[in-house]
């Protein structure tokens, strides 16, 4: 059975510019890269066909220009084995097929730097372990429509690709909530309904890293508790960061975990739990006076206490200001203990 063709505007469109993308393919071979012909083809035509389907139907007179780009930068991912179907990155086609039509007016505009921002985001949401790239594809998808210059629809994509577990984009996420409108900074959060302050919500979102966006928004909140609001890390055999039970530290403020071979840092929040090669050196056992637990499992941070039986006889413990990270003996997970509303 033979292949489907290319059809439609982009077939037009690979047509006037056929020498200039032939000579682009033969470069590739020639330069001795891994490239696949036909994987090429059938991206251009399940993929790009879609997105140029769309540009034709809002500005025709973009159709060139923005199969241009999209063809260039497909040659990228396919090269690279981003995109096809062996892929391990199956996010980056499908952010592709479903968002850029959804942003087709801002893609027209600037097609090269959203198309290529939009790859680069939707690699970094499928390399990090726990995070969901469904969840930021279906977010940009429907907040595309609210957003009326690409610097926004980015910003936009910082504050979602937080929201489906890179939690160390969190700090550039809630920059990027003091750039937006109020209103699309709330879609962008998934806070739904009205926003009591909108100061008041970004100020609680930074100072605790385990309130959600939509206790963070209310008039008022309830009161904090001591309670368990993570656990991550596991053994190396099973994906995980350790080859044998880690310990927990803290250096310039950042929780790091080592095990006998390498040490990672931590940054967790609300949103998920991503770990980053570190530097092993300079990780010394401290004593935290704002937060303890005791061998008992009894913890405390500030004025509030709790008791965590299974937590007793811990291995090692680090606080960062607002979460107790707990390790134990036989485990190669860290649990987190904050004070945060329910």
């Amino acid at each position: 059975m033979s292949e489907p063709t290319i059809s439609g505007p982009l077939s037009s469109a690979l047509q006037r510019g056929r020498e200039r993308y032939n000579a682009l393919v033969r470069e590739r071979v020639a330069s001795g890269q891994r490239f696949d012909a036909a994987v090429l083809a059938g991206h251009l035509r399940e993929v790009v066909g879609p997105v140029v389907d769309s540009v034709y139907r809002v500005d025709p007179g973009s159709v060139d220009p923005v199969t241009d780009v999209l063809f260039r930068l497909s040659l990228d991912l396919v090269s690279r084995d981003l995109v096809g179907p062996g892929t391990r990155y199956p996010g980056i086609a499908e952010g592709w097929k479903r968002i850029l039509p959804a942003a087709t007016p801002l893609l027209v505009r600037a097609p090269q730097h959203l198309a290529g921002s939009l790859a680069n985001a939707a690699y970094n949401v499928s390399v990090a372990t726990g995070a969901v790239p469904s969840h930021w594809i279906d977010e940009m998808a429907s907040l595309a429509r609210h957003c009326s210059e690409v610097t926004e629809f980015l910003d936009v994509g910082k504050i979602t690709a937080w929201r489906a577990g890179l939690a160390h984009y969190r700090h550039g996420a809630l920059e990027a909530c003091r750039s937006l409108s109020p209103d699309l900074a709330a879609l962008a959060l998934g806070v739904e309904g009205g926003v009591a302050s909108y100061g008041a919500m970004i100020e609680r979102l930074e100072a605790d890293p385990w309130i959600a966006p939509a206790v963070a928004a209310r008039q008022s909140i309830d009161p904090p508790a001591l309670r368990v609001v993570a656990v991550t890390g596991t053994f190396r055999g099973f994906g995980g960061p350790f080859r044998i039970p880690p310990k927990i530290y803290l250096r310039d403020g950042q929780l790091v975990a080592k095990d006998d071979e390498a040490a990672w840092t931590l940054a967790a929040d609300r949103f998920g739990a991503t770990w980053h090669r570190s530097s092993p050196d300079g990780l010394l056992a401290q004593s935290f006076p704002d937060a303890t637990l005791n061998q008992g499992g009894d913890a405390r941070i500030g004025t509030l206490r709790a008791a965590f039986p299974a937590l007793g006889r811990s291995a090692s413990q680090a606080f960062d200001g607002t979460t107790l990270a707990v390790t134990l003996p036989l485990s190669h997970r860290v649990w987190m203990l904050a004070c945060t509303p329910p």
